[in-house]
Formats: C-alpha cells, sequence, structure tokens
C-alpha cells in the first residue's frame, strides 16, 4: 500500500514538471551535434516554465474543489497556501522571461551550451520549493545547518574566485 496520495503529488506539481522538462533537456543536448543551435532547447525550457504555471493554475483548481488541499502533504513537509502558489507563477514566469532572453543572444554570441537551460529549470524547482511554508519552517528551525552550509558554500566560491584571478595572471603560459 501506497502512503502517498494523489493530493500530495499535486501539491509539488511544478516542480515534478520543471524537473521533467529539465531532465528532457539534459538528455537532449549531448543528441544534439556540437555547432548547431540550442534554440530548441531554450524552447524546450520555455514550454517547460509555462508548463509549471499551468500546473500552478491546477493546484489552484484544486484547493477550490479540496479544502484539505491546504493542509501539510509529504509527511507533513509540504503546504500549499497563497503564499506559495504566488510564488508558484511569479518564478516560472521569470524564468520564462530569462529564457526568451537569451534565445537570441546565446545565439549571436555563438554559446553552445544546452545545460544552460536545464540549470535555470533546476534553479526554478528549488526557488519554487523553497517558496511552500512548510518547507521555510523546517529550514528556520534547522538554521545553524542552513547557514553554515551557505557559509561554506559562498566561502569555496570566494576562494575559487581567487583562485582563478592569481592563476590567470601568474600563469607562466601568459
Amino acid at each position: 500500500m501506497n502512503p502517498i496520495q494523489t493530493v500530495d503529488y499535486i501539491r509539488i506539481l511544478p516542480e515534478l514538471v520543471l524537473t521533467a522538462f529539465g531532465i528532457i533537456v539534459m538528455m537532449a543536448d549531448p543528441l544534439l551535434k556540437p555547432g548547431a543551435s540550442r534554440k530548441g532547447l531554450g524552447l524546450i525550457a520555455l514550454g517547460g516554465a509555462l508548463a509549471a504555471i499551468a500546473a500552478t493554475f491546477c493546484q489552484i483548481a484544486w484547493s477550490a474543489r479540496d479544502a484539505s488541499f491546504a493542509a501539510p502533504g509529504w509527511f507533513g513537509m509540504v503546504r500549499v497556501d497563497n503564499f506559495a502558489i504566488f510564488f508558484h507563477v511569479l518564478i516560472p514566469a521569470i524564468s520564462a522571461v530569462c529564457i526568451l532572453a537569451s534565445l537570441e543572444y546565446l545565439d549571436a554570441q555563438n554559446i553552445r551550451s544546452g545545460e544552460y537551460y536545464a540549470l535555470i529549470l533546476f534553479g526554478t524547482v528549488g526557488m519554487v520549493l523553497m517558496s511552500k511554508p512548510r518547507i521555510v519552517r523546517t529550514i528556520v528551525e534547522d538554521a545553524t545547518i542552513y547557514f553554515f552550509v551557505i557559509f561554506t558554500s559562498h566561502l569555496v566560491f570566494v576562494l575559487a574566485l581567487v583562485f582563478a584571478r592569481v592563476s590567470i595572471h601568474h600563469s607562466p603560459f601568459m
């Protein structure tokens, strides 16, 4: 017997849609020729962002039909309320605008990296998931670990930038 109900999947439907489209983009990228345009992958990613917005409207319809939809799901880890639904529309819309803005730019600059679009989608998954109030409360309860992880990741990033800057200027090949 599966303890996870259908309503729990509806609670994370935008994340599931964005993840599926991100995986499609990542799987399709190696199938393209190395010098080929990745605009098609960008259009797939744009479709994923718009499908996530459509999934949010599915959540709105489900919450209007079922009063228990606002209760926490996924073993008390996820709750969808008006706050989360607002960000489920806003964040994928901003990602869609970012993808639209980068379609022509990447072609004009001759940048052929299809994983760019997948990273936008996967980053959107994280942002949308973090907008759920239950997740936010869980993280606040574990704030010490959270801030430690954030601090160390920023420290590693800054050290990588410093190392790259120093090694570029003191390289024997330059």
